[in-house]
């Protein structure tokens, strides 16, 4: 759907680097919240790619946190997103 409204809308060229902008950051938010639930299934290599991911498509300081704790810490920061998820539903 992003990919459509990028390509297929006729805008202008300031709105479409306002709207490229904006769907990078979404991009960049899904993957991270997929390298998330990629480290809590034990699932570290994917989480890392995934982490590379939401590094690439938007400039961020917990991607690049997540990316490299996840190289080289991988079961650490599985313990913090598994602690932080029952907190979560405690709540």
């Amino acid at each position: 759907m992003l990919r459509k409204i990028e390509t297929d809308f006729d805008l202008d060229p300031a709105t479409r680097k306002e709207v490229s902008r904006a769907i990078a950051g979404r991009r960049a938010l899904v993957q991270f919240e997929l390298g998330k639930a990629y480290l809590v299934q034990g699932e570290f290599d994917e989480a890392r790619a995934a982490f590379a991911a939401a590094r690439a498509a938007a400039a961020n300081w917990k991607a690049a946190i997540g990316f490299w704790a996840s190289a080289i810490c991988p079961r650490l920061i599985q313990a913090h997103y598994l602690r932080r998820a029952r907190k979560a539903a405690e709540s």
